[in-house]
């Protein structure tokens, strides 16, 4: 299931401080963790795009839970594929249809309005764009209405994402008290009601199914 803090090892007189403690001890474990191998030209962030990934290694990685930007939506890819298996995919078929150079890639994409989507083995669609980095050009991420994508606001996705590892993954703990408590101390807004079936409802029951996988 992952890396899970055990709740003896967390400070007690602070509830901010334990948020703090949970971050760097998670950050000491990712030190120590493989970080997906990404093969350049690719620009691939796994940390917020790759369900798997984000559960197995990085759960509280500040590109995962953006502060400022908790109305945006994020898409997160569920397939069996690894990051690095992504990228390679992604740069064989750039090198079948001859467009892994630059000054090619940069030529397709001024045709097609900036982007354009491929399906790779999984059948799964990735979006392609132009990154700003000279060594990681070619920018990727899942396409918001493809196989093996699912999309939530971030602020969904950060309340459920904590609430997960502040109860470890437990079942029944999706209560307004238990949401609300991490969504304060996270910065976010208090909310009237949970739906299990939608927003952070089913997002918790998601990443429980991720977790006995």
């Amino acid at each position: 299931m992952g890396f899970i803090i055990k709740k003896k090892a967390w400070p007690t007189h602070s509830l901010k401080l334990k948020y703090v403690y949970i971050y760097a001890i998670f950050h000491q474990h990712l030190t120590m963790q493989s970080k997906p191998d990404i093969p350049l030209p690719v620009k691939f962030n796994a940390c917020k795009h790759h369900l798997t990934y984000i559960l197995k290694f990085n759960p509280l990685e500040p590109d995962v839970l953006p502060d400022n930007f908790c109305n945006n939506y994020t898409d997160l890819y569920t397939g069996f594929l690894s990051p690095a298996t992504i990228a390679r995919e992604v740069i064989d078929q750039l090198k079948e249809r001859g467009l892994l150079e630059i000054r090619f890639f940069e030529k397709a994409l001024s045709a097609l309005s900036g982007f354009f989507i491929l399906t790779l083995s999984d059948n799964s669609q990735w979006v392609i764009r132009k990154g700003d980095n000279l060594s990681r050009y070619i920018h990727i991420h899942p396409a918001r209405t493809g196989n093996f994508t699912l999309r939530f606001k971030q602020s969904t996705f950060k309340t459920s994402l904590l609430l997960f590892h502040e109860y470890q993954g437990k079942t029944g703990v999706l209560t307004l008290k238990n949401v609300n408590s991490v969504r304060v101390r996270a910065g976010l807004s208090p909310i009237s009601k949970i739906e299990k079936s939608k927003g952070i409802g089913r997002c918790y029951s998601i990443l429980l199914n991720f977790a006995e996988e």
